[in-house]
């Protein structure tokens, strides 16, 4: 795997709303969680995926680990603390999951809306 400095790049969903923390809910795990449990990402078959959608790690059916698909079944996630990784879809850690699903990538704007959505459903109200 190459590394690179995660200064230097960030997967699609995290560019889209980690400018956007508020607080003790932010862009994480949970995040994810409910974009998923309230069906508000457009999975996709695949066969069809395209640079830059995203490619989300699951074990039992829970979420796991999310990364941004590149070219030839390779994905852009971060491991840990300050690095993200270019690897094969599953040259990841075993923890990672056991099944992964792609879904289109959003655009900045749309994780934005997303992201406020997700912080009006724990309390955060917006003038």
């Amino acid at each position: 795997s190459r590394m690179f400095e995660h200064s230097q790049q960030c997967s699609s969903l995290a560019a889209s709303v980690a400018g956007f923390g508020l607080g003790r809910t932010f862009a994480g795990a949970d995040f994810t969680d409910f974009l998923l449990s309230h069906q508000l990402l457009r999975e996709r078959p695949k066969s069809t995926f395209l640079n830059g959608d995203l490619v989300i790690y699951f074990q039992d059916d829970s979420f796991r680990h999310i990364g941004t698909t590149l070219k030839e079944d390779r994905v852009l996630s971060k491991w840990g603390t300050g690095y993200l990784y270019d690897h094969p879809v599953w040259e990841v850690p075993s923890n990672y999951g056991e099944s992964v699903r792609y879904f289109e990538q959003i655009s900045s704007n749309e994780g934005l809306e997303l992201f406020v959505l997700f912080a009006k459903s724990r309390g955060f109200t917006f003038s």
